[in-house]
């Protein structure tokens, strides 16, 4: 599945878009269809996936694994994952597992730049 912003909806907090999963840009929501009218291709965005990486308690440095899957370790220059993403900003995290997450909730508690 693919990541997809809706530009039709309104997001939970209340900005412009609305992110969703699918095999198609197609808005669950709203059901704007990207792919089947050309004239809303505007509408829907597909997203790159962006993952979460916890902070660490050295200033800067994160824990080295996904939010979402702590299993999994974040590329270390052996070219595992090569073109994932990752970020400890909040803001820019797109993956809705990784803004599921307990480290990701825990991060923007008190943070409202990932508004």
């Amino acid at each position: 599945m693919k990541a997809y912003r809706c530009y039709n909806c309104v997001g939970d907090n209340g900005t412009p878009g609305k992110d969703f999963e699918g095999d198609a840009p197609k808005c669950p929501a709203c059901g704007v269809d990207a792919a089947g009218n050309p004239r809303l291709a505007g509408m829907i965005v597909a997203l790159e996936v962006i993952h979460f990486d916890a902070p660490s308690p050295v200033r800067g440095v994160g824990v080295g694994f996904r939010a979402c899957d702590p299993k999994k370790r974040l590329p270390d220059g052996d070219g595992m994952d090569k073109g994932t993403r990752f970020t400890g900003h909040p803001a820019a995290v797109t993956c809705p597992r990784c803004k599921a997450s307990e480290a990701y909730l825990k991060a923007t508690a008190d943070d409202t730049s990932a508004e």
